[in-house]
C-alpha cells in the first residue's frame, strides 16, 4: 500500500515539472520567442530554412529587456491559452498569459484575426 501511494506521488510529481508539452504547431517546430514581459511567448513552425534567420532575430523585444529565443516551445505554465494562424505554410502560436477573466476577450480577439484558440 505504501509503495503504490509513494508511486503515486512520484508520478504526480513529475506530471508537474516541466515535461514535453505539445506545441500548438505542428513539427516541425523552428522555436519560440518568449516577451520579456512575461505575458506571451510565440511559437514558429513550418518555417522553411531562408525564413528562419529572419523570424529568430525578429525576436528582439526593448532595448535593455530583450526578448528570448528557444530552439523549444513555450511554457505552457500560467498559460490561458494560444493563438494559432497559418501564414504561408508557416504557423505561429502566441500563448498568452493573462487573467483568467480576459480569456473570453483573447479568445474573441483571435478568431476576429482569423485564428484558431488552442487550449493549454
Amino acid at each position: 500500500m505504501a509503495f503504490k501511494l509513494l508511486a503515486a506521488l512520484v508520478l504526480l510529481a513529475l506530471s508537474g515539472c516541466g515535461g514535453a508539452e505539445t506545441p500548438a504547431c505542428p513539427p516541425p517546430l523552428l522555436g519560440s520567442c518568449s516577451s520579456h514581459t512575461g505575458l506571451y511567448c510565440t511559437e514558429y513552425a513550418g518555417v522553411p530554412p531562408a525564413g528562419s534567420a529572419a523570424i529568430m532575430s525578429s525576436c528582439k523585444g526593448d532595448p535593455g529587456e530583450p526578448d528570448i529565443w528557444s530552439s523549444s516551445g513555450c511554457s505552457h505554465a500560467g498559460a490561458v491559452g494560444a493563438c494559432k494562424a497559418m501564414q504561408q505554410g508557416v504557423c505561429a502560436a502566441v500563448w498568452v498569459k493573462i487573467p483568467g477573466d480576459a480569456r473570453a476577450e483573447a479568445m474573441s480577439m483571435c478568431a476576429a484575426r482569423g485564428g484558431t484558440w488552442v487550449e493549454p
